[in-house]
């Protein structure tokens, strides 16, 4: 964020490539997007893409800002209730043999960019719902001139994208979705911001225990049978940290999220901060994941985490 900060304005417009500009340019998306993987998903993004440079507001009511590269923070401008998902592009800055080329972009309030999509620059029309891998020229949703600002939703899919039809969905007042109470804001760092740490531990914190106990046994053996042990050994203690890891996933998703029921809710409920808790854990899940899928043995577990499967099925 400093070096976005400490490094020259570059205005919209083509630059040669290795001109001064040019170069700048480059520097600061590069940095840009380190900004943004660092603090994917906290409540202090924000803050952070503010102090980079970007014009954000209001700050607390970005909820969801996860990395999209290509960005230009001395261009951009996003407004409330925007979320961008994994992997997704922008073409705001465009580089050939020979130039640069710099573009302005406005996130307008309540666009959503699914993971994998590339977009280009421009001003995004507000309730803009690109889907992921979703490739959206400027001109698909550039906001035309005399547009007033209470606009329909547009959903894009495709490559080309196709717009389809927006569906009516049940909305809470403005007001109850995008600007938090004090609690819950203090719920949403506890989660993203100081959770994120816990969800590190078991990964690190089992396998720990478990090499450590392995060679203390191996210790007190002959040393004769020392490696025999070791590699007999080591494939158990791999499934035992599968199973420990499984085991805490299972657990947390009860004591976290509980049994979901089919409703709506504010974007800074409580509610919704568990489930984007879980999706920090889906990490202890994933090694059993790899193992099982495509097994029955996968089954009981999916069940054990509130799922209804039918027998002798594969997932």
């Amino acid at each position: 964020a400093l070096l976005c900060r400490v490094l020259p304005q570059v205005p919209p417009g083509v630059h040669p490539k290795y001109s001064w500009m040019g170069v700048v340019a480059k520097l600061k998306v590069e940095a840009f997007g380190k900004v943004q993987k660092a603090n994917a998903s906290s409540v202090m993004a924000s803050y952070w893409l503010t102090a980079a440079g970007a014009k954000v507001y209001p700050q607390c009511g970005n909820l969801e800002i996860g990395f999209m590269g290509g960005l230009l923070p001395d261009t951009l401008s996003i407004s409330a209730c925007n979320s961008s998902g994994a992997k997704t592009y922008s073409l705001m800055v465009e580089e050939d043999d020979s130039c640069i080329t710099v573009r302005q972009s406005v996130l307008s309030s309540g666009c959503f960019v699914g993971n994998g999509a590339i977009v280009g620059a421009g001003v995004f029309r507000r309730n803009l719902t690109v889907g992921v891998v979703t490739w959206v020229p400027t001109n698909s949703y550039r906001m035309e001139a005399g547009e007033e600002a209470s606009q329909k939703p547009m959903i894009l899919f495709g490559n080309p994208p196709v717009e389809f039809p927006a569906r009516t969905v049940q909305q809470s007042p403005d007001s109850a979705l995008y600007e938090p109470t004090l609690s819950a804001f203090a719920l949403r760092v506890v989660i993203t911001d100081i959770g994120r740490c816990f969800a590190l531990v078991p990964l690190y914190l089992v396998p720990m225990v478990l090499v450590g106990l392995v060679f203390n046994i191996s210790q007190r053996l002959p040393a004769d049978i020392q490696m025999k042990f070791l590699i007999g050994v080591t494939p158990i203690a791999a499934l035992l940290w599968i199973v420990c890891l499984t085991a805490l996933f299972i657990c947390a998703k009860w004591l976290v999220v509980g049994r979901a029921r089919e409703s709506t809710h504010g974007m800074w409920d409580a509610f919704v901060q568990q489930n984007f808790y879980m999706w920090r854990l889906i990490s202890w899940f994933m090694p059993a994941m790899m193992c099982l899928s495509g097994t029955l043995a996968l089954n009981p577990i999916l069940r054990a985490l509130g799922l209804v499967i039918g027998h002798r099925s594969l997932i």
